[in-house]
């Protein structure tokens, strides 16, 4: 293209004015690429990294996507409480009431509903994915993944990847759900995820048949988190498999002082230790066969019901 400044003969530039005047001309009238329509035409949408949003008004998108991402989430461990193959795998100690979240997804799904046009602007190009989540997720085959993939374009979390990892053990897959909580365990927000990562780890390594990490990750959560009831549950059931009186007497103690205040959670530990009791059988080492009958009389009322739900 030449530097030089471009000079219209006055003539020419008054018949192209008329030719353009003319509405039966299609000389100087083009059609718009598809493309550009599409651009142009759509419904505007913004982010958080739209220039020229004041700070109100950018903090009102980010809320938006958070709220509309933790929503997302509360359907996520919803779907995985209410799975009837983790009735007995996965604590509810902590996690808040399947009640509780089901009232969580009506009041995001009436609050869309009431005010899509908000949505749709805020949450911009990931609006689609969001709200075919919310429709589809609750009891849909991979549930757990469309809903945490949505929630994740949104507010990036770790808690998307615990249920993730969740899910993959229920699928039957506990070797990717290792992969992605050592992912989680490198790198945790705070002690509480430090430690659901490292039971959940546990929980993975014990579906692997690798007992001494298993064991391992249990104890490091229960250091973590000494008031974690499934941690302390978990060390002293392998270390019993394992054979190691010091281990089980000290997490036996744990478990002691624990059980005086999470009598319930006591109750589902118990059971979920019972439903696992033929594994614990298999895989029971010779230590842990000669500890068993000598550790007894040493136990507390909580550990000889764990105990007892084993054998």
């Amino acid at each position: 293209m030449t530097t030089q400044p471009f000079h219209l003969d006055p003539d020419v530039e008054h018949i192209l004015q008329e030719v353009a005047k003319d509405p039966r001309s299609s000389l100087l009238r083009v059609e718009r690429p598809k493309i550009i329509r599409g651009l142009t035409e759509r419904e505007p949408s913004v982010g958080v990294a739209t220039a020229g949003l004041t700070t109100a008004e950018r903090h009102l998108v980010q809320t938006r996507r958070a709220e509309t991402a933790y929503a997302l989430r509360a359907l996520c461990l919803y779907e995985l409480l209410t799975d009837v193959r983790a009735q007995h795998l996965f604590s509810r100690q902590g996690a808040a009431s399947v009640e509780h979240l089901s009232a969580i997804a009506s009041q995001m799904r009436d609050n869309w509903t009431a005010d899509k046009t908000s949505h749709v602007r805020d949450l911009g190009s990931d609006a689609d994915a969001a709200w075919l989540a919310i429709e589809r997720g609750v009891k849909h085959r991979n549930g757990v993944l469309q809903l945490g993939a949505a929630a994740q374009c949104l507010e990036p979390t770790n808690f998307e990847r615990l249920y993730f990892a969740a899910w993959m053990i229920l699928e039957g897959q506990p070797r990717s759900a290792i992969g992605m909580l050592l992912r989680i365990a490198s790198a945790p927000e705070t002690s509480v995820m430090r430690s659901v990562a490292g039971t959940n780890l546990g929980l993975a390594y014990y579906e692997v048949g690798d007992f001494a990490r298993s064991r391992a990750w249990y104890r490091s959560a229960s250091l973590v988190s000494p008031d974690y009831f499934p941690c302390a549950v978990g060390r002293f059931i392998l270390s019993l498999q394992l054979g190691d009186r010091e281990d089980a007497l000290s997490s036996a103690g744990s478990v002691e002082d624990l059980a005086t205040n999470n009598v319930d959670e006591l109750t589902w530990l118990i059971d979920a230790q019972h439903r696992r009791r033929r594994s614990f059988q298999v895989n029971l080492t010779k230590g842990g066969r000669d500890l068993l009958p000598r550790l007894r009389d040493a136990l507390g009322p909580a550990s000889r019901r764990l105990v007892n739900a084993v054998e």
